[in-house]
């Protein structure tokens, strides 16, 4: 796998198809999908999500662990789970979706920058990332 050294964003989300594809809230790391390289033998699928919207996943051909995902929503960004790249940075969440629905649990993080009821359009995320950029 090959990455930009830092990612656009650290997302969380709440929606009912991440608790069900994630078993709870998605947590991963934003980059632009043309910066992006993931080697090795995987496979694809494509989830219409409570939007209508197509979630692509692409997983380990092998034991099936998710590797990436690209929501139709926000064309050209692509989502690398949290615990991809564990060693290599700390996930610290900026920006989270969906956060009507998500557990008690799981609180307001510090690092929080900004937090959506209802879905991060690319404008609406592309905006945050934008202003942290400028700060």
């Amino acid at each position: 796998m090959e990455f930009p050294d830092k990612p656009l964003l650290h997302f969380m989300c709440h929606c009912s198809d991440c608790d069900l594809l994630w078993n709870g809230a998605y947590m991963g790391f934003v980059y632009p999908t043309d910066e992006v390289s993931i080697g090795g033998e995987k496979s694809n699928f494509k989830y219409s999500a409570g939007s209508g919207l197509i979630l692509e996943i692409d997983f380990c051909s092998h034991c099936g662990t998710k590797v990436a995902s690209r929501p139709e929503i926000v064309d050209g960004l692509t989502y690398i789970p949290a615990g991809f790249l564990k060693n290599e940075m700390e996930f610290s969440p900026q920006v989270e979706i969906f956060a009507y629905n998500k557990y008690k649990c799981f609180g307001d993080p510090e690092t929080l920058v900004e937090s959506f009821d209802h879905n991060g359009t690319l404008e609406r995320i592309s905006a945050v990332i934008e202003a942290m950029n400028q700060a």
